[in-house]
């Protein structure tokens, strides 16, 4: 007896197809019904189909991308499409997908009685192949292949984790996994590599430590698989019979001599999390537990932890350190006053196994605060200083360990200094340029060439140091100068107009009234009338 799944979106199509099948005369045990993509998938992983009858054209998902799952993930299930869609390109990517026959809307009662037998005996086919002796040699050959793909889509969940789905895998690509068998998860996490490495050679080197763990860590103790999953990453499953003593000191001291290895011959450090043994139903929450408790290993390692040993998540925080002390180190450039401070608190709280990912995370915050309160006093643009890729880069690997919070802080630290020392050398030439332009306010050829001159840098440098640091250019500073003395002229001296445009180095009356009306709306003998009027009031009012 087979088990159909007819899939459309459209209720009254399904209810006609259900009306068309004689299922007891076709050996139908059961009709399943599904109106989307999501619904399909939830049948396979409750219900064994045999056959597939699908739409193309649905909400959520169409019918070619339903079928490449099924070929993924139920590759003994026969597929056949009924649609409305004549289309070449549909037709096309069906017979790609391996679609046992492409049908149109309406099919008649007969059309669909024949169809259904040809999919019947494609699955009986199918069946036969499968206990072939020849049959049996290739999934041999290929099961080692096989087994890999099937741990990784446990533990990224491609394939449902409850143990009737688990079992009809197994024994559909004869895989040897027993119900009483038990599986002992290890994650492999790769903390740094001791020289720069490309992605490829970095991909080459991930090979070669999983080369590696399946000679130092699988023999001896038991059947097993190690597996490159994610960048920096390696896991491992081992099995073994339960009289095989006491696995979990084997292991330790097989993944200390490959610890010490690696860090020999493969220069990297990395830690082993050894899991508990537990079913293959329960390994993908097993190898949750351990990638948690990897991420939150900040303080330790080329260590190997062991089942209750690892490193632990703490829900409450300890307090972070108060920063204002080594802002003042900051400010006053004591830089390895301050690498010590930081040093001593981040060991105090590793020391105490409360330091964690999260509590790694904040202390980065607090700290880039605490150096971004000194820099905006001196107006440093902080994006402009650490928006450089090495600075990027640090600051993305600081919460992974105690070491690249370590050189995240060193090269902040350092940057900042730099930046500060550089900002406080540019003030003192823009100060030094600025009391040369007021002792020289009356030279009508003072020109940014003098100035640079003056404090020995080329001219365009100066331009660009002094809008920097003032916000001004050297020429709007001049002018603004020049002004604001004639004003204080006007205001308390009897010199004739004339006289002040000189004292300010206009030797061109007209040029200087009309530069002077331009900053102060009034041409330079309305600024005096109007300031020797206000006098008078003020006097007259006491």
């Amino acid at each position: 007896m087979y088990n159909l799944l007819l899939v459309d979106d459209e209720v009254h199509v399904l209810e006609g197809l259900k009306a068309d099948l004689d299922t007891g005369k076709l050996g139908i045990a059961n009709v399943f019904e599904a109106l989307n993509l999501r619904q399909a998938q939830e049948f396979f992983g409750a219900e064994k189909v045999h056959i597939l009858l699908c739409d193309i054209e649905m909400p959520r998902g169409n019918g070619l991308e339903l079928l490449q799952w099924v070929n993924e993930h139920h590759p003994g299930t026969v597929c056949i499409f009924l649609t409305s869609h004549a289309e070449f390109k549909y037709a096309r990517q069906a017979i790609q997908l391996r679609s046992l026959d492409y049908l149109l809307k309406p099919i008649s009662a007969e059309e669909l009685e024949q169809v259904i037998r040809k999919a019947i005996r494609e699955v009986q086919n199918r069946d036969e192949l499968r206990h072939s002796a020849e049959y049996r040699q290739l999934v041999k050959i290929q099961q080692p292949v096989v087994m890999e793909k099937f741990w990784l889509d446990l533990i990224t969940r491609s394939i449902p984790t409850n143990p009737k789905s688990i079992r009809e895998y197994a024994e559909r690509y004869h895989l040897p996994l027993g119900e009483t068998m038990r599986f002992i998860p290890i994650l492999l996490g790769i903390h740094r590599w001791h020289k720069p490495l490309t992605l490829r050679e970095e991909k080459i080197m991930e090979y070669a430590l999983k080369k590696s763990a399946e000679e130092m860590i699988l023999p001896g103790n038991g059947y097993g698989h190690v597996l490159e999953w994610r960048r920096g990453m390696l896991f491992a499953v081992v099995s073994r019979e339960p009289a095989d003593g006491n696995v979990f000191d084997l292991l330790k001291r097989d993944c200390e001599t490959f610890i010490a290895n690696c860090n020999r011959y493969f220069s990297c450090d990395l830690s082993c999390y050894i899991g508990r043994e537990v079913p293959v139903h329960e390994i993908t929450n097993e190898v949750d537990r351990l990638l948690a408790m990897e991420q939150n290993n900040v303080a330790d390692e080329n260590q190997v932890f062991l089942p209750g040993g690892l490193p632990r998540d703490n829900r409450e925080s300890p307090p972070l350190p108060e920063m204002g002390a080594w802002a003042a180190l900051l400010k006053c450039g004591s830089q390895d006053a301050l690498y010590r401070k930081v040093a001593e608190e981040l060991g105090r709280l590793a020391a105490s196994r409360e330091l964690n990912a999260r509590l790694l995370h904040e202390f980065r915050h607090d700290f880039l605060q605490m150096v971004y309160s000194v820099l905006n006093v001196k107006g440093i643009q902080a994006h402009r200083l650490f928006g450089d890729e090495i600075s990027t880069h640090l600051f993305a690997e600081a919460t992974r360990s105690v070491k690249d919070m370590m050189a995240w802080v060193r090269h902040t630290v350092e940057r900042a200094v730099e930046q500060k020392e550089e900002a406080d050398r540019a003030r003192d030439v823009i100060d030094k340029a600025k009391q040369y332009i007021a002792r020289h306010l009356d030279r009508e050829d003072l020109a940014r060439e003098i100035i640079a001159r003056e404090v020995c840098l080329h001219p365009d440098y100066l331009s660009r140091l002094f809008k920097r640091v003032t916000g001004q250019s050297i020429t709007d500073y001049i002018l603004q100068a020049r002004i604001n003395l004639a004003k204080e002229l006007l205001e308390n001296t009897n010199m004739s107009v004339g006289e002040v445009a000189a004292s300010v180095g206009y030797y061109n009356f007209s040029h200087f009234t009309k530069m002077f009306k331009k900053l102060t709306g009034s041409s330079p003998k309305d600024y005096r009338k109007k300031g020797h009027e206000s006098a008078k009031a003020r006097s007259g009012n006491h």
